[in-house]
């Protein structure tokens, strides 16, 4: 059991880390010449009927831009980790993102991002190969940001999970 909590102990604390180190990535945002998002925080995501907690940070700016309006191949980083009743459900981190788009909409910023992560579900062993796509939400000073995760296995099992951050902020520049 001390073995269990030394476990979770050190990964929330590497998410707190890595945190604080992707707000040192949030400095692109302002030297960035494209579009930029950055994020980190909590949300909580009900699960039949249970509320659970759900940690993440990304990071994403530059690429090339097409003219589909999405931004290939940009710089980024993307994590998560899933807790259900006290228990890691869920560690995500990306390998790839391949592409993200910013748009304005009602109320603020939208970003989304599409990429490939390794991802420990469960009690299985980490597995390579994991399609992700994050749609993130800015309201800026006018309310609540909120994140909207979907996970495809390679066996092609989806797995979603969104939430309003009760923690954190998103920064989105167009």
């Amino acid at each position: 059991m001390l073995k269990k909590k030394m476990f979770v102990f050190s990964l929330i604390s590497v998410f707190i880390v890595l945190s604080m180190i992707s707000t040192v990535n949030a400095q692109t945002i302002s030297v960035s010449k494209g579009p930029a998002a950055f994020g980190a925080g909590t949300f909580v995501h009900d699960h039949e009927g249970v509320p659970h907690n759900h940690y993440f940070s990304f990071s994403v700016s530059d690429g090339n831009f097409k003219k589909d309006g999405w931004y290939y191949k940009p710089d980024g980083k993307f994590y998560m980790l899933a807790t259900h009743e006290n228990e890691i459900h869920m560690i995500a981190k990306s390998d790839q993102i391949q592409r993200f788009q910013v748009n304005k909409v009602k109320g603020g910023l939208n970003v989304g991002f599409e990429g490939v992560a390794t991802v420990k579900h469960m009690n299985e062993d980490w597995q390579k190969g994991w399609k992700f796509t994050v749609e993130a939400f800015d309201s800026g000073s006018k309310g609540q940001d909120s994140i909207h995760i979907m996970f495809t296995a390679p066996d092609s099992t989806e797995h979603h999970m969104e939430g309003t951050l009760t923690s954190g902020n998103i920064l989105i520049k167009k």
